[in-house]
């Protein structure tokens, strides 16, 4: 037993620096050798082969982890904030932030419509701040604040032909998207408004803001 593990010390000791897989599987060889050498009164040869040949197992097994980690490409930094397509050129979705603004032009959006009220909750970013950050990618701005006492705001119409100018692909937003669905709703002629308020509730939106 004392020639097979210390013959792994010696290989172990020539090759300490290989990187990668292999310099895995002889790091791992060589701790396993060293501890054996120190219990070997304890067990018999073929016990000490089957620990060592186990311990290899497992070093090779944790090398290809590592060595599969490294390749794995690293999570994307310009992705778009999840939202909603209620339209081919109308987007809703929950609160975004300054930094999610060059995504949002990246994924084709030309507008931007906020439709959450300053204050409404402390760690929510200020119009200003948002405005400036859509200005800076190249984004229009436009603040159209709503709650259950203004909706639906005092001009609907122009909300109504923004949302549907193919030119500029609107990005809505409020707290979770729903007062932004609602105003396009609100925004649809009489005879188009139940189509998209159906459409809506299909999609998971409460459209009860639409029915005043």
């Amino acid at each position: 037993m004392d020639f097979l593990v210390r013959g792994f010390l010696v290989r172990g000791m020539a090759v300490t620096d290989t990187p990668g897989k292999k310099g895995a599987f002889i790091s791992g060889a060589r701790a396993l050798a060293a501890v054996l050498l120190r219990v070997r009164s304890r067990l018999s040869a073929r016990a000490a082969v089957a620990v060592l040949g186990c311990g290899l197992y497992c070093a090779t097994s944790s090398a290809a982890v590592q060595e599969s980690s490294a390749k794995m490409p690293a999570a994307s930094a310009t992705t778009a904030p999840a939202y909603v397509k209620l339209t081919d050129h109308l987007a809703v979705a929950g609160q975004i932030q300054p930094h999610d603004m060059a995504a949002i032009a990246a994924a084709g959006y030309r507008s931007i419509v906020n439709n959450r009220p300053d204050g409404e909750a402390p760690d929510q970013p200020s119009s200003a701040a948002l405005q400036a950050a859509a200005e800076a990618a190249g984004l229009a701005y436009h603040y159209y604040p709503l709650n259950a006492f203004n909706y639906p705001g005092d001009d609907v119409a122009a909300m109504g032909a923004l949302f549907d100018d193919p030119a500029q692909p609107v990005f809505a937003f409020c707290r979770s998207g729903t007062r932004s669905t609602n105003l396009w709703i609100s925004s649809r002629s009489s005879d188009d408004r139940e189509p998209a308020r159906q459409h809506a509730r299909q999609l998971g939106f409460d459209v009860s803001l639409s029915l005043k």
